[in-house]
């Protein structure tokens, strides 16, 4: 009896082997670290265009 081919498992998908929680970790660091310098560069750049601004409004 041969099965539709909907109910058979696909071969092109692979499980992913198991990362090392070391590596878990890195990778988790360099995420938080990344966040945290784009919220900083926005920051600065906001702060930098008030101050653009208000330059602006005082001429």
């Amino acid at each position: 009896m041969m099965l539709p081919d909907m109910c058979c498992v696909p071969t092109d998908i692979r499980e992913e082997p198991e990362v090392a929680p070391e590596m878990q970790r890195m990778e988790f660091e360099f995420k938080a670290d990344r966040k945290r310098r784009i919220a900083e560069a926005k920051k600065k750049a906001e702060e930098e265009a008030a101050k653009g601004e208000g330059e602006v409004k005082e001429e």
